[in-house]
């Protein structure tokens, strides 16, 4: 059974001309999974919304999609009565880039219920629409380190659309998100799929980290995809490192952790470096090996830094950019 209608299009818009607009070919995906690690959805949700032209094009059925038992919606008892029942939302705006180049924009929480409808609505919606390729957004906790470059992997659903280098060479068998299985099946369906990974440090995961949101920005551009504005993103980047900085540096702990880190990380790019420059070719094993270790690191190094008190770091994160 088709999954379509879970989707009500807003009464403002025409859906004739929306599927007219030859612009309008991508569909940017930020639906959350498995928490919103270092809130980079949330930070880049809000920063494209308040940053640049857009309205809603409409809105899923979220109570056919969603477990309200097991992930409450927030509510306020305010002295004798109840208010500000927060309620849930999957939500698609049309949001226009620097450039003026116009995309689509899916928000909101990810579907608790009834998957493959939901991923059989979207193919449909992108079929109509004319979209030919959906982005994922997203980001996912990692044993790198503040103090360097956020590392961007990619995916796709066929080779060409991204390089050797975007990629993970590694398998890692993994419980699946609805992202992961919407693009399986957006993939099943001979739509082309782009998915950037935006790995967070670990002991960041649950405070606010730009520096996340501000990297796939970037990787957006250079990859000619969209451009979308950087804003006031930097600055407050420098202020949530000069908070994070100032924590690391009370703790001896924390800095040799912190140190740690940074020397796998560079040992890991300057692998990556050496083999793009065509200098000592490691064998895709080897390279899997090492991508995996590094990834395996993250157990460690996040008991190391609760023994460190990484509880130093809460509350030192920047404001919603909203």
């Amino acid at each position: 059974m088709s999954g379509y209608n879970l989707f009500e299009f807003a009464d403002h818009i025409s859906q004739s001309e929306l599927a007219a607009d030859e612009r309008l070919k991508t569909l940017v995906v930020t639906l959350n999974a498995f928490g919103d690690t270092g809130h980079t959805q949330r930070l880049l949700n809000n920063h494209i919304l308040n940053s640049l032209p857009n309205h809603e094009v409409g809105k899923f059925d979220f109570d056919q999609l969603h477990d309200y038992t097991d992930n409450r919606p927030g509510i306020v008892f305010e002295f004798d009565h109840f208010t500000d029942y927060q309620t849930p939302q999957i939500v698609l705006h049309e949001v226009t880039d620097d450039q003026g180049v116009p995309f689509l924009l899916l928000t909101g929480p990810e579907p608790s219920l009834r998957w493959e409808r939901m991923a059989s609505s979207i193919e449909a919606l992108n079929e109509q629409l004319g979209i030919e390729q959906t982005i994922f957004l997203q980001a996912i906790p990692a044993p790198t380190p503040h103090t360097r470059p956020v590392f961007i992997n990619a995916y796709a659903s066929r080779p060409g659309l991204i390089s050797d280098w975007d990629k993970l060479p590694a398998t890692i068998q993994l419980q699946s998100s609805f992202t992961a299985m919407l693009a399986v099946r957006l993939g099943e369906a001979s739509q082309d799929v782009l998915g950037l990974v935006a790995h967070i440090p670990h002991y960041l995961a649950d405070l606010e980290f730009v520096d996340g949101p501000l990297a796939l920005i970037k990787t957006l551009r250079k990859m000619e995809e969209l451009d979308l504005p950087e804003g006031e993103l930097h600055k407050i980047s420098e202020t949530t490192h000069a908070a994070i900085d100032s924590q690391v540096e009370s703790s001896e702990e924390l800095r040799e952790v912190i140190e740690q880190l940074e020397r796998r990380y560079d040992e890991f790019v300057a692998r990556r470096t050496l083999t793009e420059s065509g200098d000592e070719i490691p064998t895709a094993d080897q390279i899997g090996a090492e991508v995996e270790e590094f990834l395996r690191q993250i157990t460690e190094d996040e008991s190391s830094l609760n023994d460190a008190d990484s509880e130093d770091f809460e509350g030192k994160s920047d404001s919603d950019t909203g």
